[in-house]
């Protein structure tokens, strides 16, 4: 006897998701009018760690709808690429709900860790602004950050500023942070932070490049980079590319000489114009006898077209791929 068996593949978590949504959208209505959400958190939560188990949901008030749904990274940038695809595949928006693939502001947010109570009229920050990085460096303080420990007053810094700003904000323009249990020098109220945040957002380009050298591994190496590129800009280029130019006629130092920059300086400015909006320019690394482009995008489509015909094109050309969901290579340069 010849026995047969069916093998079923398994469900796409994200389609998963978005299979139980009109069951859950119900009842998700009826348990904010009656504020009774029953077994919901539970169900929703199995969903959405089935997508993945470090991601954050959250219910809050729409921009555009009454109620917003939000699926976050919880700021781990490797994961964004899902949450991205979760609200490519969500349902339109309507007058009802609203989705969101990072945390949204919430002007006035509070928040609750244990007994100790944030309220958001009490935050205030000492802040600078780099230019360099298009970036504002802060010391956020809370009178009840003293009742916390080290880990509760991380947690409570990042989700007042994801209120604040919310969650792409911070990600954007926040740098470093500290939690501070004493009241900083120059401290002022949470707003005026969002006010720099947005002074800085209305003159930012984007566009801030520098020019570094250092002697890795003994090489002395020149980098042009632009400091103010953003990975949150750019979610789902998740692999960094490094395009190596052989030099023709390196220096003694193993740089090129004037005459090979600027034709250096061509084929760079073709090959971005190559790669259009497709990818993420990081900048480039002059030494050892070649020039490397460094760039980030996804691993498969355009740019990797561009790149590969840009290889194609030139002999001393080569080009490596790599997965850098974080873009720790680029957080070297901030």
């Amino acid at each position: 006897m010849l026995l047969r068996c069916a093998v079923t593949a398994p469900q796409d978590p994200v389609a998963a998701f978005w299979q139980a949504w009109p069951s859950l959208r119900e009842a998700l209505n009826e348990a904010l009018e009656r504020r009774d959400f029953g077994d919901l958190p539970q169900r929703i939560g199995a969903l959405t760690e089935a997508i993945h188990p470090r991601l954050e949901w959250e219910l809050g008030p729409g921009q555009r709808a009454t109620h917003a749904f939000a699926l976050s990274a919880a700021g781990d940038m490797s994961l964004r690429h899902l949450t991205e695809r979760w609200v490519r595949d969500a349902p339109t928006d309507d007058p009802v709900w609203e989705f969101h693939p990072a945390r949204q502001p919430r002007p006035g947010f509070g928040l609750r860790l244990g007994d100790v109570e944030l309220a958001a009229d009490a935050m205030e920050a000492a802040f600078e602004v780099d230019p360099g990085t298009e970036r504002v460096h802060v010391r956020v303080f809370h009178p009840a950050f003293a009742e916390l420990d080290e880990r509760g007053r991380g947690t409570g810094t990042f989700l007042m500023l994801d209120g604040l700003l919310g969650e792409d904000g911070v990600e954007r323009w926040i740098g470093a942070v500290q939690p501070a249990t004493s009241r900083p020098e120059g401290a002022q109220p949470f707003a005026e932070l969002a006010a720099a945040v947005q002074a800085l957002e209305a003159e930012a380009t984007g566009e801030r490049w520098a020019l570094l050298e250092g002697q890795p591994d003994g090489v002395r190496t020149i980098v042009a980079v632009n400091r103010a590129l953003k990975r949150v800009d750019h979610p789902l280029h998740t692999h960094r590319c490094e395009l190596r130019v052989a030099l023709e006629a390196p220096t003694a130092e193993g740089l090129p000489g004037a005459d090979e920059d600027e034709v250096l300086g061509e084929l760079e400015d073709r090959l971005r114009r190559d790669l259009g909006e497709h990818a993420a320019y990081l900048g480039r690394l002059t030494g050892g006898g070649a020039r490397t482009f460094v760039l980030y995008a996804p691993p498969h489509g355009p740019a990797a077209a561009a790149v590969a015909a840009f290889c194609d094109g030139l002999e001393r050309a080569s080009a490596t791929w790599e997965a850098d969901p974080r873009w720790e290579f680029a957080a070297q340069f901030r």
